[in-house]
């Protein structure tokens, strides 16, 4: 069969395929193996790839076989990307600065769904990656960015080998990427801010930005704005501009760092800030039992939401979708819409105080980690679901998807669930309570990244480990080259 294109011929057997499901449709069967013009080919392609943002992986397939033109389209990396943004629970992918091949990256999920289930994969370990405890840990999609009281190390993720070392005198505490000039930006336990290039390997700006240690950093949705909380009790914002410089009453030097706006306080610790992915100008932190909602255009707090907890804790701020769930030191969650001012939902829990928590507005779920157990909860209903057991020790952070539960201990033992946590499409999930398998990473671990394909820790022995599920032999000898 031969269309309006000269060069788009169809086999045979595609052809066939074609002809026998749409055979009791006569008036398909007409247009579609007719010789009139081909409607897609005379679209402008831009509209086509956004008719096939609506498709799935299944109907791709079936449309690469109509013709080589539809099959030059279904195999753009545009395509491929609009699939992964409605694949992708986290997106996490969107958030760096890597050049992916989307539609190698669906195959390479695929494959790590299943080991993820079995318990198959690959242990790559960075033996003294660093000569103290590894701080945090962030991933770019080719480099791995490790901290410590004395360094910054690039890793190379595919390569499995040190590419750089940045030596500071600021014992970095946390860190976050700017995914358009590459770099990182560094908060420390002196309160200095440090900016990372890592297109010169150079420290590009380093000054004391709080009067006391930074607590917590985060960056906007596309690493224009940056904001980070201290011991000092203050919020301040920052932006990254190559054409500026950054000039202090007690430093005169130039940098690319520049603060914005100082927007206001707390009466205790800045413990969380997160930003709002519904409202690029919406920040929210917590510190004392106040939770505060910013517009950082004006530098205003929009409204204060008061906790059922004394203290919210690191870890225990939830914000997405509109909504903000908080919990800390007491037994009961609140989870607010944030154009009210009144929790929407109070869970009232048998723990007297959380490490972690995360909510999932899409789900209608959520997760809490209490001393040695990892609850799951049914928000709509406020109903406890399921207890995981992650004894004998305590439960120092969590993740969760739709599909599992994953559990970091204090004894350095990495737990996964396989369990269905999606309450949006029914009331009963199925769930199951037995952890499926066990990962060992002695001693206790410091950070973590987690993502679709892999975990990344940082543990008390300065040693950097990768879970990689996407390779189904475990071998836990293999070592990589540090610097």
């Amino acid at each position: 069969m031969i269309n309006n294109h000269n060069n788009d011929i169809l086999s045979s057997s595609s052809e066939s395929k074609i002809k026998k499901k749409y055979k009791n449709n006569k008036k398909i069967n007409q247009n579609l193996f007719s010789n009139d013009v081909d409607y897609i080919y005379n679209l402008p392609e831009e509209i086509f790839v956004k008719i096939l943002s609506y498709l799935y992986e299944g109907d791709i397939f079936n449309c690469s076989l109509v013709s080589n033109y539809w099959y030059k389209v279904t195999q753009s990396d545009e395509v491929w990307l609009n699939i992964y943004k409605k694949i992708s629970f986290h997106c996490q992918l969107l958030k760096q600065d890597y050049e992916f091949d989307f539609k190698s990256i669906m195959k390479s999920n695929d494959i790590a769904k299943s080991n993820w289930k079995n318990g198959k994969y690959k242990v790559k370990v960075f033996n003294n990656a660093h000569s103290e405890v590894p701080t945090s840990i962030k991933f770019t999609g080719k480099y791995i960015i490790s901290s410590s009281n004395s360094a910054v190390k690039v890793w190379d993720y595919f390569k499995s080998e040190g590419i750089f070392t940045f030596k500071t005198k600021n014992p970095i505490n946390v860190m976050e990427l700017d995914i358009r000039n590459k770099k990182v930006i560094g908060g420390a336990l002196n309160g200095f801010v440090n900016v990372f290039n890592l297109k010169t390997n150079e420290i590009e700006a380093s000054f004391k930005g709080h009067q006391s240690f930074v607590s917590c950093l985060k960056s906007n949705h596309n690493s224009t704005i940056f904001c980070t909380g201290s011991k000092d009790k203050e919020i301040r914002l920052w932006t990254i501009d190559n054409n500026q410089y950054y000039t202090d009453d007690d430093q005169q030097e130039n940098s690319s760092l520049r603060m914005i706006r100082l927007l206001g306080s707390h009466t205790k610790i800045i413990t969380n800030v997160e930003w709002c992915n519904r409202n690029n100008n919406h920040l929210v932190s917590s510190g004392d039992k106040l939770i505060k909602l910013w517009d950082v255009e004006t530098g205003q707090c929009i409204t204060s939401l008061e906790g059922s907890s004394l203290n919210i804790n690191p870890s225990c701020l939830s914000v997405k979708d509109g909504f903000i769930a908080s919990g800390g030191e007491g037994n009961t969650v609140s989870i607010w819409d944030k154009r009210l001012d009144t929790p929407i939902k109070k869970i009232v829990t048998s723990d007297t105080i959380f490490y972690t928590l995360q909510y999932e507005p899409s789900l209608d779920s959520m997760v809490t980690g209490s001393f040695d157990f990892i609850r799951c909860f049914h928000v709509s209903s406020a109903t406890l679901i399921s207890t995981l057991n992650h004894k004998p020790a305590l439960v120092s952070s969590a993740h969760y998807d739709p599909e599992k539960v994953i559990s970091f201990g204090l004894d350095g033992i990495i737990n996964v669930w396989n369990c269905n946590l999606d309450y949006s499409q029914s009331p009963n999930p199925a769930i199951n309570n037995k952890c499926n398998y066990k990962i060992e990473c002695q001693p206790l671990i410091r950070t973590t990244h987690v993502d679709e394909t892999k975990i990344i820790t940082g543990s008390y022995d300065n040693t950097i480990r990768i879970f990689d599920f996407t390779n189904d032999k475990k071998d836990e000898s293999n070592k990589c080259t540090i610097m």
